[in-house]
């Protein structure tokens, strides 16, 4: 029988780090080792190694592991017009363009 100190035979393997980034917990800016990673319907939700109470729970959006976003990475800039905003751009101007051309007494060809 294998000693209380022994690694088990099939060590997880390492998941790092995570630092706390939502700003209203306790302890934002702290970092906490990544014992486990569970996925769940509403997101991801680490379990990180505490200081003194253990372990502790806390969503993966709420470190900086969470995926980028725009708030989290301001130099991903959101596309300003998307394919399907060219295409209604487009049929606008088709449109402002014909309405144009019927008000000075002029026909589509």
């Amino acid at each position: 029988m294998p000693a209380s100190n022994d690694k088990p035979q099939n060590p997880q393997k390492d998941l790092g780090w995570a630092k706390i980034t939502h700003p209203f917990h306790p302890l934002y800016g702290q970092r906490f080792k990544i014992l486990k990673l569970k996925k769940v319907t509403e997101g991801d939700i680490l379990t990180l190694q505490g200081t003194h109470r253990g372990w502790f729970f806390v969503p993966r959006e709420w470190t900086d592991k969470a995926d980028p976003s725009i708030e989290t990475c301001p130099q991903v800039t959101p596309s300003v017009l998307s394919f399907v905003h060219l295409l209604s751009l487009s049929d606008l101007l088709d449109q402002l363009k014909k309405g144009k051309k019927e008000d000075n007494g002029e026909l589509d060809k």
